[in-house]
């Protein structure tokens, strides 16, 4: 505890469970937020459910204080179930059931029974939002729509923007709290913990492919500024529906080195309107004071779709700047810091974009074709503009 405010800044495992049961705290609701939202960090499902039970348990003398707690704790495993109750599998809500005809029903706690009995019985409640007031724009269909495959040039600019956000959405709001813990989407061993984080990063480097290779494969050098142009009108799309992960993407490939060197292509751009796209995309994304120009434009954005990269580098701060454990304890400060980032980065999930899925436009924009690796990326650079070539060599 700290001082007189009663906060937690660390403890074990017991004494967590003994706060997260308790009326001193003086946060509670943010205490058993933070808990439940990262004691996958620290403890298991199985082991914390038997914890709580062997609280409900807890021999006290005074029998207030002993039924306060048997409450309590009944309450906490309500909370658990509505809020997380996708942590708990089969075996654990068969003990939960018995725990509720065993203990809470013999003990006479008949109005928590009714609570958790009925919780139990609807099951959590995952519609997240409710868009049926809200009015879509109709989606810009090709002609071509039904033909066996589509291209760029078939679809409108801002549909192709649409239905990326959708895709990107889809990955966004399927993501985890505890994905984002111990930094499971690095590791090795662990990753199968952080799916939805893994499909997004590889998801991320797609996009990003697929803008330096469709740029790349167009021979001609006036084509491929028409190309190049086209990616900057939908990037400039993407930030009008602040769709903020595909943007990143996006300028990432048109900054791949095998991209921004090809200067003859860069030079075509004479319309002032496309280069200041461009220079805002390097304004916005600029890493300079730790990504100030993206944070404040974020701050200011309704509902957008998050890049996930600087969300996840913020969290790897506190994960390798703050230690998991102090004297032996469960550093609990450490996952108040965490569960801040994290919920900074996951709050916009309960908004999805107003816009309508087209499954053929989706279709060809999920499953990239011919994505060229680095390295031929490069080669391929070096050979639709070599270091020495004039414009007149290679138009």
């Amino acid at each position: 505890m700290d001082g007189d405010k009663k906060v937690v800044l660390y403890a074990t495992l017991n004494k967590l469970v003994e706060c997260l049961t308790s009326e001193r705290l003086s946060d509670m609701l943010n205490f058993r937020r933070v808990f439940f939202m990262t004691y996958q960090s620290f403890t298991t499902t199985e082991k914390l459910l038997l914890k709580l039970i062997q609280r409900y348990s807890s021999r006290l003398q005074d029998k207030e204080i002993a039924h306060n707690i048997q409450i309590r704790v009944a309450l906490t495993i309500k909370y658990w179930l509505e809020n997380h109750g996708n942590d708990l599998n089969d075996k654990m809500i068969a003990t939960i059931n018995s725990f509720i005809d065993n203990k809470l029903t013999r003990d006479g706690h008949s109005n928590v029974v009714k609570q958790l009995r009925n919780v139990l019985r609807k099951g959590k409640e995952t519609k997240k939002n409710s868009d049926i007031h809200r009015v879509a724009p109709e989606p810009r269909v090709p002609p071509n729509i039904f033909l066996t495959s589509l291209t760029l040039d078939s679809v409108h600019d801002e549909e192709v923007a649409r239905q990326l956000t959708l895709l990107d959405y889809d990955i966004y709001q399927a993501i985890k709290p505890t994905e984002l813990l111990s930094k499971n989407w690095l590791l090795e061993e662990s990753r199968y913990l952080a799916p939805n984080i893994g499909i997004m990063i590889k998801r991320f480097n797609d996009v990003s492919r697929w803008v330096a290779t469709t740029i790349l494969k167009t021979s001609q050098v006036k084509q491929r500024t028409k190309v190049l142009l086209r990616f900057l009108k939908i990037a400039e799309y993407l930030k009008q529906m602040n769709s903020l992960n595909t943007l990143m993407a996006f300028y990432c490939g048109l900054i791949n080195s095998a991209v921004s060197r090809l200067k003859f292509t860069f030079r075509e751009l004479r319309d002032q309107a496309s280069k200041k796209i461009f220079d805002d995309l390097e304004r916005l994304f600029s890493p300079k004071n730790s990504y100030k120009n993206y944070k404040i434009y974020m701050a200011n954005s309704k509902n957008p779709i998050p890049y996930f990269g600087i969300h996840l580098r913020e969290i790897l701060l506190i994960e390798e700047g703050l230690p998991s454990q102090i004297q032996r304890m469960i550093n609990f400060s450490k996952r108040v810091a965490l569960v801040t980032v994290i919920t900074d980065f996951l709050k916009y999930q309960v908004v999805s974009p107003n816009f309508l899925k087209v499954p053929q436009i989706c279709a060809f924009l999920k499953d990239f074709e011919g994505l060229m690796d680095d390295t031929a990326m490069y080669k391929r650079s070096l050979a639709i503009e070599p270091k020495d070539a004039t414009l007149e060599s290679i138009e």
